[in-house]
């Protein structure tokens, strides 16, 4: 389920207990809202 919301809504993940996720995880869902970021800009 995290690859998918990753994909394809990565604000989501923002509400969910990303402080239980691993230090990877975490830096992927960074990656994933400021890519969006680049395509909404």
């Amino acid at each position: 389920m995290f690859e998918d919301l990753l994909r394809d809504d990565p604000q989501v993940l923002l509400l969910a207990g990303l402080p239980r996720r691993s230090e990877r995880d975490r830096a992927r869902v960074v990656e994933a809202l400021l890519a969006l970021l680049r395509v909404r800009s």
